[in-house]
């Protein structure tokens, strides 16, 4: 059983790891030619777009999605009856944003944003249409599909959307990518996907799974308000172009970390379903996991934020250089997403969906008193709480677990420890080596190969690299290559 646990795992991990690598890197390279053809503003066009379609679509899924990978005995009424009542409710909602558009066009005095809402806002149908089979993907870790429609996806929208820009068409071209890459990863999970559905629909087993889901539900929509909660003061606040700024600066860490991220969210919290009731294997398996992905998610972070100011030059032009700050803030920010991930994982796969909503209340009350505290003072201090709030949910998400799996906070941190304390030696390394370096080139290069060079170096000398990561990766290798 725990062997082929661990194999399923491994799979599901490699293969979500590499859709991730696809979508979010094949994504950079489009973002970055978008960014070198379309200006500021009409990135922050866009951001606020997303924020209003991003809030009325949390209420779609409900937390049914979850009840559907961590129930165990799986109805087919189940599947149906979700799938009916998120596209009910995600037709509903798309009418009442298309009505309330001209509203939120007049609140950011910013005419066209009406238009760019009613059109991206069938990105919520097609979520509806594909959620239950994203949902029983999930379940069954067969994390390869995705990685195929990825490919297809981010490719053909990508083109789409750079030759719209190219040919002058501004902000649709943003809005158009977004649209045709939904539209073909629901296309794709139909093709792809195992599961139909059958009509019938049963309120009871709805009834039955909502009990789980609701508290999810509710989690979901406080996360939503907290992570869009920014971009709307930016937009109101300050101006479009700010809020550009402070968007570029989270996108470069957020493709690296949302690569991890994701992944590790998308195998943990079946895999933790499955061994819910063996608790000294949940712990044992968190803490090889974190260890591993912190291995990497460190130094990573405290590179990019060594090298932030080259990098945007040599990226995306001097025009993007006020997103420096922001990108060093998030870095911060991103470091501890693994750590957060991995222990709501454990909470979400125990069946505990009533902490895993306290906690979001009170992370989400500390984030608003955070926002009241600093708005006054300009975007900069604003983005900076985010690193105090970040810190201390990463307290508040390990509390419980050290009740549920004898894993808390101390432990966790003690067995990330050895990565921090190394890679913030080598920053300091580093540090030098980028201030005497001239031209962003070499500032870039060389400092990257410094660090990395040196961060080895100790960890092997320390004996800190995760062998058991690596030697498990290699043994695998001819399976993947047969699958």
């Amino acid at each position: 059983m725990a062997e082929t646990l661990k194999n399923k795992m491994f799979s599901g991990m490699f293969w979500s790891g590499l859709g991730q690598v696809w979508n979010l890197g094949v994504g950079f390279v489009i973002s970055l030619v978008l960014a070198r053809l379309l200006e500021p503003e009409e990135f922050g066009v866009v951001a606020i777009v997303g924020v209003f379609v991003a809030i009325f679509s949390v209420f779609i899924d409900a937390g049914f999605g979850a009840s559907l990978i961590q129930k165990k005995d799986l109805h087919p009424e189940d599947c149906s009856s979700v799938f009916f009542l998120n596209l009910t409710v995600a037709v509903i909602l798309y009418i009442g944003l298309f009505f309330a558009a001209p509203l939120f066009a007049d609140f950011f005095h910013e005419r066209i944003l009406a238009s760019c809402i009613r059109v991206s806002a069938l990105t919520m149908i097609f979520g509806a249409l594909s959620a239950v089979q994203n949902a029983m993907i999930y379940r069954d870790l067969r994390m390869n599909v995705f990685f195929r429609m990825s490919v297809v996806s981010q490719s053909i929208s990508g083109v789409v959307g750079i030759t719209m820009a190219y040919r002058g068409f501004g902000v649709w071209a943003l809005v158009v990518q977004t649209l045709l890459k939904s539209a073909i990863n629901t296309t794709l999970l139909w093709i792809w996907g195992m599961w139909r559905p059958i009509l019938k629909i049963s309120f009871q087993r709805l009834k039955g799974l909502f009990q789980y889901g609701w508290k999810l539900l509710c989690s979901g929509v406080l996360d939503c308000f907290y992570n869009n909660m920014y971009p709307i003061l930016f937009g109101k606040l300050f101006d479009f172009s700010t809020l550009a700024y402070y968007n570029r600066g989270d996108h470069i860490p957020n493709l690296g970390m949302g690569i991890i991220n994701n992944t590790i969210s998308s195998v943990l919290f079946p895999s933790f379903s499955s061994i819910q009731n063996d608790r000294e294997q949940m712990a044992r398996v968190m803490k090889k996991v974190q260890s591993g992905v912190f291995f990497f998610v460190i130094p990573a972070m405290t590179l990019l934020c060594l090298i932030s100011e080259p990098l945007i030059v040599l990226l995306f032009k001097e025009k993007w250089l006020p997103a420096v700050p922001y990108m060093q803030i998030f870095c911060f920010v991103y470091v501890l997403y693994p750590f957060h991930t991995s222990n709501l994982c454990v909470l979400q796969a125990c069946g505990r969906s009533d902490v895993f909503l306290i906690l979001e209340i009170i992370k989400k009350v500390q984030a608003v008193i955070c926002v009241l505290l600093t708005y006054r003072y300009g975007p900069f201090t604003m983005a900076c709480g985010l690193v105090a709030t970040n810190f201390l949910s990463a307290i508040e998400n390990s509390w419980m677990n050290g009740k549920i799996i004898h894993f808390g906070f101390v432990k966790q941190f003690l067995n990330i420890f050895p990565h921090i304390a190394i890679s913030l030696f080598c920053a300091i390394a580093g540090w030098f080596v980028c201030k005497n370096c001239p031209g962003v080139w070499s500032k870039t290069i060389l400092t990257s190969l410094c660090f990395c060079a040196l961060y080895l170096g100790i960890s092997f000398v320390f004996k800190q690299i995760p062998r058991n990561m690596i030697q498990l990766v290699w043994s695998k290798l001819p399976f993947l290559k047969r699958n």
